[in-house]
């Protein structure tokens, strides 16, 4: 992490300070090494360009709080996004993949473009934390 740019890990290095356990927990450094292939400089890029995503679609503070429907970073109107199926877990393939729909059809009027993105980042963060989606 040192040679990266203080401007790109400046959300990390953030979220290491203010919300070590969300850090430690949702951007835990072994997963980005396995999707990486054991190459530690792109996994320390990757952890921080999470991070700046993260800042990005939830805010400064939002994103500090752990992803979890209630309580966390996200609120009601991205609770009422995953609630009408936008977007949604499908049946795993028979590798044991795990598949996403995102289904426009499913999207509520009320619902912003930003609820939208935060729910996709949700579904994301919650399908990577599978280790056979680290593999490959």
């Amino acid at each position: 992490l040192r040679a990266i740019p203080p401007s790109q890990k400046a959300n990390y290095e953030r979220a290491l300070r203010h919300a070590p356990d969300v850090a430690a927990h949702e951007s835990a450094p072994l997963q980005f090494v396995r999707v990486c292939d054991a190459n530690h400089w792109k996994a320390a890029e990757r952890i921080c360009h999470y991070w700046n995503l993260r800042v990005r679609y939830f805010g400064t503070d939002r994103a500090l709080r752990p992803l979890r429907l209630r309580g966390g970073a996200l609120g009601d109107e991205e609770y009422l996004c995953l609630q009408a199926g936008y977007p949604c877990f499908l049946p795993r393939t028979r590798e044991g993949k795990q598949v996403v729909l995102v289904d426009r059809t499913k999207w509520l009027p009320a619902n912003s473009i930003e609820a939208r993105v935060r729910s996709i980042f949700y579904i994301a963060h919650i399908a990577s934390c599978d280790e056979n989606a680290q593999k490959d």
